[in-house]
């Protein structure tokens, strides 16, 4: 009886250690995902603003 509320017990522990590791995996997915999307929507912001000062840089 003992070996087998052992076995349960790891068994147990693997599995949350598997939903762990998946949240985790989530989460990172996740945090790329943001960057990536911050990055394109910076990058729209910053080359408008550069076009307008060089636009205006050469009307000046």
């Amino acid at each position: 009886n003992q070996s087998r509320t052992s076995c349960s017990s790891v068994r147990r522990f693997m599995q949350s250690l598997f939903w762990s590791e998946r949240h985790l995996l989530l989460w990172l997915w996740l945090f790329i995902v943001r960057l990536i999307v911050d990055l394109q929507v910076k990058s729209w912001l910053i080359i408008p603003s550069l076009i307008t000062s060089s636009i205006i840089v050469e009307k000046h």
